[in-house]
Order: C-alpha cells, then sequence, then structure tokens
C-alpha cells in the first residue's frame, strides 16, 4: 500500500493510476466523458486503505476502506461503472437497492424445512468481506438502512434471533450508485451540489459513511438549452 501512495503523489504514479483505471472503464468514452478522476478514485478505493489500531485505552480498530457514492443523471453509465468494478474485483458483489431487504444485505436466519433447525444465511455484505460490495439504485432502496450502516462502519454484522447469536465479518468498500430525487439535475435549480439535499429523505446517514461523493451531469441537457 506505501508504494500505490508514493506512485498516486507523483506524476508518474498518477499517469499509471489513469491508464489502469481506463484499462476497466470497457464502455465509450464519447458516453462518459470526463470520468479519469471518477474511475481514479475507484482505482484507489479496491486497493483500500489501512486499517487503524488506536492505542488508547478503548482499542478501537478504525476502518480503512473508502465508500464511495456516485450520484448522477440517469443513462450516464453508472451501472456499467459498478459493474466492471465488481468484475475485476476478487470478491465482488452486485445487488439492486430496490429488489433487496435489509436481511439480504447483512444476514438472514432461515428454517430447515427438513429439520426445522435455524441457520445463518450471508448478505452481500458478509458475502462480499475483504472485497467489494456495489449496490445500484442506492435512492430507491428501503428506509431500514440501519443495519446497513453498522456494517459500513464497524465492518461487522452482529444478529440475535431465534436464538442464535453471531458476529459475521462485513470487511469491504461499498461502490454506490443513485439517481437525483426529480430524475434530472436542472440548470436552474441552482448549484449542482445542492441537489446532494435529495439524499436526506432516504439515505443522508449513509452519506456521513462514504468519503466519496462524485456527481455526474449529463451536458447534453445543458447544450441544448
Amino acid at each position: 500500500m506505501w508504494h500505490v501512495c508514493c506512485m498516486v503523489y507523483s506524476m508518474r504514479g498518477w499517469d499509471w493510476l489513469r491508464r489502469g483505471s481506463r484499462r476497466w472503464v470497457w464502455w465509450k468514452e464519447e458516453l462518459w466523458w470526463g470520468t479519469i478522476i471518477l474511475t481514479a478514485g475507484i482505482t484507489l478505493a479496491l486497493f483500500g486503505g489501512v486499517r487503524k489500531h488506536p492505542m488508547d485505552q478503548n482499542n478501537v480498530p478504525v476502518r480503512g476502506d473508502i465508500h464511495v457514492i456516485i450520484v448522477g443523471n440517469p443513462g450516464l453509465g453508472k451501472s456499467q461503472l459498478l459493474q466492471a468494478a465488481a468484475a475485476v474485483s476478487p470478491r465482488g458483489i452486485f445487488v439492486f437497492g430496490n429488489a433487496t431487504t435489509k436481511d439480504g444485505l447483512t444476514v438472514a436466519v432461515v428454517k430447515d424445512s427438513m429439520t426445522s433447525d435455524y441457520a445463518f444465511e450471508a448478505g452481500a455484505m458478509v458475502l462480499a468481506d475483504s472485497g467489494l460490495c456495489c449496490i445500484d439504485e442506492l435512492d430507491k432502496m428501503s428506509i431500514e438502512h440501519q443495519d446497513l450502516l453498522k456494517a459500513m462502519e464497524q465492518q461487522r454484522v452482529s444478529i440475535a434471533k431465534a436464538g442464535l447469536v453471531a458476529s459475521l465479518s462485513s470487511r469491504t468498500f461499498v461502490l454506490a450508485a443513485a439517481n437525483p430525487a426529480c430524475g434530472h439535475y436542472k440548470e436552474n435549480e441552482g448549484p449542482i451540489r445542492k441537489k446532494v439535499i435529495w439524499l436526506r429523505k432516504v439515505i443522508k446517514p449513509i452519506v456521513c459513511d462514504h468519503c466519496q461523493i462524485p456527481l455526474r451531469v449529463d451536458q447534453t441537457l445543458y447544450g441544448s438549452s
């Protein structure tokens, strides 16, 4: 990881990172104009950070994974970007926010129909341990997101159901994509970054756990006005 940081802080390292990130971005560059910074940031997140262990009386480790959420207009290739990142990750899981539940993201307790015994069934965050968890359509996810927040920050999923108690590892970084609340950004609605206000409805607490929030805007919308 030290060598990666040294390369990034040098011009030669930036050129290497830019070329490396473009290798797994397989769609047309015209469709996703100006994504060098975005893909470079996701590439750094794929490498991951360093887990810190403070030398205090609490000795609570601090996560080193970088969570990323991409906010942008529909049709800009956000889903393709998530799929490409999940494909190159050694352990990549891709899910849709509007087609999964909190148990599907963390862990569920299922009952065996034959033996009537209960067992744990890992969700996306647990399956992506030491890897990448991609969540598309995050803005359409259910309001029940507290379990996801705990898994992102503490990197563990704790559960106590049906007489079973366990704590499973979820040491993964989350790469998510979402659309604006009104569908598209509009030029006459003020600065672009003010549009992040729509996040307070569903995923405002999640944004606090994300280290990067890139915004993607379709420039053709402004060119036609």
